[in-house]
């Protein structure tokens, strides 16, 4: 019923599913969007052609990365779940252990050895690659938006609704710092080079 669903919207030409985000991979030569349908699309960046539509989740799909070596597509939503994908494939190669709410931001560590993930709870999980589960962290709220690892992997900081930013040093799970100045929601975090 999912999978008619999902073509019935996408056949209806007053229906635009809503883009919650996009990846471009490693090697500049694939997009990849998600949004409310569902869906998983992959495109050529190069010419805009749609290579493949996945299905795999069972409601809005608000987040997609690519691993940094390229190699692994992480896609999750509010189904709660995250998928792992080779993009070759139309089926995920691995799923992670159910959230307790839905998922808004998903981030690799730059070794392409651990993925964060948090959402509409307090909590950021990160896991490997395997799939074990190795922190929980307390978020600095329970709608986190933004999650990033610093460039040398060492750091990783999250924001959400509150505005407070928070870092941990991502080898120990430790309270690094928070960073406070905003007063509305975080939607973006990035590190400089």
């Amino acid at each position: 019923a999912l999978s008619q669903l999902s073509r019935n919207v996408e056949n209806r030409p007053d229906k635009v599913p809503v883009v919650s985000s996009v990846a471009l991979s490693p090697a500049g030569n694939m997009l990849v969007t998600t949004g409310d349908d569902c869906l998983v699309r992959i495109w050529d960046a190069a010419d805009g052609k749609l290579l493949r539509r996945v299905h795999g989740h069972t409601d809005w799909v608000r987040s997609a990365v690519f691993s940094p070596d390229g190699r692994v597509l992480a896609t999750a939503g509010n189904d709660r779940r995250i998928h792992l994908w080779d993009t070759s494939a139309d089926q995920p190669f691995g799923t992670l252990p159910q959230h307790a709410e839905g998922i808004g931001a998903l981030v690799f560590s730059p070794d392409s050895r651990m993925l964060a993930a948090a959402g509409f709870e307090n909590k950021v999980r990160v896991y490997d690659l395997s799939g074990r589960l190795v922190q929980v962290l307390d978020a600095p709220g329970s709608d986190i938006r933004a999650l990033v690892f610093s460039p040398d992997g060492r750091y990783l900081a999250a924001a959400g609704r509150s505005g407070l930013i928070r870092i941990w040093d991502a080898s120990t799970g430790s309270v690094a710092h928070d960073l406070a100045g905003h007063v509305r929601r975080t939607c973006a975090l990035a590190y400089s080079p």
